[in-house]
């Protein structure tokens, strides 16, 4: 394995872990570019991924109405799905040519310029979105959708490796997941606004494909002061003046790194021969690893069936007991747990190492897969299993996004040289690309046929990737001992804390009593509970500090032990109140602790 990790791991002219210890701070300048590049290139991306579903209706009548108009042809249910899923599969299409575009385009325009090429992409597209209505063309939209495809696939190819580029090493898995989260959040905004009170109506809906184009528009105002990746101007441009001109500029005159970083490219480019075309690096066998974990990585992120979760999850919460309307805004806060669990990405992968946060987010995926396939299968069977359902879906999305999402978008520019990276990259967005397509076009088909067992592939997926990346994917982050793990365990300690208390025992306690008491009683009972609530604030507030100095890391027993008690108390005595009266519920425990109010899972 030292060999293989030596073949195509970057050269360091001196110990990486000393120069990684050092404190390095963002400066003003390269956090701007980080901003201004993810919210104008990645947020539209993940925009158009997530804008399409619920006006979905509204389009398929318009394409029946307008061939009616145009060619006289009304179109059977059937030719109508085929349409349908051509105009989503050309996206996917479009981003598998623009990531097999993406290698030539960098290299040849620069990062940069890359850039640029995408957001003029994005603002035509806008523009056959905005028009295609008014022309009654089902082709500009189609148009539309294929060139906006395209500029997707070249913002996931390039946008990771142009920031990874700018940012020194103790930063760069912090921005290396800009692009996730941007994507991540593009979807949420765009399912947002794509609901009804929106744009998501009949007549409105062009406007909801098109609206990313003002972030566009307003980041890109921003990109003259966008500098070229400095390893490009160097390793590529041979335009090394250039190239210490915006290290200057990014890390400030003053920074000890910038003749670190200097000598780092010059020794790169004595090793380096001239930039790769993907051919000449598909055919190279010492970069077979790294163009396998890459394109692996890139494509399982995609088969591993997050796309396709979210597309059920909307039946699973209706399963649950929610309303069509209500399961709606549950998938949408779905993919705000998405959102928001992205957001601590940066300083995950700021402080703790790829291969843990990779075997536990795809370990933690495959269970929770395995676990939705078991309840979904057997959902009919208890009322219990619909929630069970639901959080599922919440889980394996909080393991999905730890690694999962995030790593295989940067990865790539962490394990290959400058001189291959543009056409590693490109494969693996192609790679990711090709897994959405794939999956888009084969769920239907497998859901059919497998029912609730649709999931067990994409659990398979998963428990491939434990194993690939457990055996072949070498640590590029700097290196750190045994106790990383368990900083790692102690932040998702915490966040599945949060998460878990959030559910049940946040909310429900402040209103359980106006469902257990009648009128005459529920006043003095409320302000009874309120008492007790704000008795237990003041006990922990003064004991705390006290139970740490003395226990250290084992304060935290009483609070388990508490909730142990409450789940006894509450299996035994707390009675169902939803979608009951108060005077059908207070009977229930009219009889103190003798009262049986239990119904064992209902």
């Amino acid at each position: 394995m030292s060999e293989q990790k030596a073949s195509f791991l970057p050269p360091s002219p001196q110990s990486d872990q000393s120069r990684f210890n050092e404190a390095e701070k963002m400066g003003f300048l390269l956090l701007i570019v980080a901003l201004t590049t993810t919210f104008g290139t990645a947020v539209p991306v993940g925009y158009t991924i997530g804008v399409v579903n619920a006006p979905a209706e509204y389009m398929r009548s318009w394409c029946n109405a307008s061939f009616i108009d145009r060619y006289g042809v009304t179109l059977s249910e059937n030719s109508l799905d085929i349409l349908w899923a051509s105009i989503v599969s050309v996206f996917l299409i479009g981003g598998c040519a623009g990531s097999l575009g993406g290698a030539w385009i960098a290299d040849n325009l620069g990062r940069k310029k890359s850039l640029l090429v995408c957001g003029v992409l994005f603002v035509i597209a806008a523009m056959f979105f905005i028009f295609c209505r008014m022309a009654n063309s089902v082709e500009m939209l189609i148009i539309g959708r294929l060139i906006i495809g395209f500029a997707s696939g070249l913002t996931t190819a390039t946008l990771p490796m142009y920031l990874l580029e700018l940012a020194p090493l103790s930063l760069r898995g912090f921005l290396g997941v800009f692009c996730s989260i941007g994507v991540t959040g593009g979807v949420v905004v765009g399912q947002v606004f794509s609901l009804q009170e929106i744009f998501g109506t009949e007549d409105l809906w062009h406007w909801a494909l098109s609206f990313y184009v003002t972030l566009v528009v307003v980041c890109y105002l921003a990109a003259p002061w966008w500098p070229e990746s400095p390893k490009y101007l160097y390793l590529t441009a041979n335009r090394k003046d250039e190239a210490k001109t915006v290290l200057l500029r990014l890390r400030g005159s003053d920074s000890p790194n910038v003749q670190y970083e200097l000598e780092e490219m010059n020794q790169e480019l004595v090793e380096k021969c001239d930039a790769r075309s993907v051919k000449s690096v598909i055919s190279d066998p010492a970069l077979l690893l790294p163009v396998v974990l890459v394109c692996a990585l890139q494509g399982g992120q995609q088969l591993s069936g997050v796309n396709a979760v979210f597309y059920y999850s909307v039946s699973i919460f209706e399963s649950a007991g929610l309303s069509s309307t209500n399961a709606k805004w549950a998938n949408l806060g779905a993919g705000c747990l998405n959102l928001a669990t992205a957001f601590f990405t940066p300083l995950i992968m700021k402080h703790i190492n790829r291969r843990p946060i990779s075997l536990i987010s795809c370990t933690g995926s495959a269970i929770f897969l395995f676990i939705l396939t078991f309840v979904v299968n057997y959902i009919n069977y208890a009322s219990w299993l619909g929630y069970a359902c639901v959080a599922a879906v919440l889980l394996y999305i909080f393991f999905y996004q730890l690694g999962l999402g995030p790593i295989p978008f940067f990865i790539g520019s962490e394990i290959c040289v400058v001189s291959c990276r543009a056409a590693i990259m490109s494969l693996g967005s192609l790679g990711s690309w090709s897994g959405n397509f794939i999956v888009g076009i084969t769920f239907p088909i497998l859901q059919a046929a497998l029912g609730a067992w649709v999931f067990i592939p994409f659990g398979m997926t998963c428990i491939f990737l434990i194993l690939f990346i457990y055996f072949y994917l070498p640590e590029t982050r700097g290196k750190q001992d045994y106790a990383s793990w368990l900083a790692y365990a102690c932040i998702a300690c915490v966040l599945l804390y949060i998460l878990f208390y959030q559910i049940g025992l946040g909310p429900i306690p402040y209103f359980i009593g106006s469902e257990l008491c009648d009128v005459s009683t529920r006043a003095a009972v409320m302000s009874l509970g309120s008492l007790a609530s704000w008795s237990g604030n003041f006990i922990v507030g003064i004991s705390f500090p006290i139970l740490q100095s003395l226990w250290g890391a084992w304060v935290f027993l009483p609070f388990f032990i508490t909730c142990v008690l409450l789940v006894v108390f509450l299996f035994f005595y707390l009675p169902e109140t939803r979608g009951k009266q108060a005077s059908e519920v207070a009977p229930l425990v009219s009889r103190g602790f003798k009262s049986r109010p239990r119904v064992p899972f209902q």
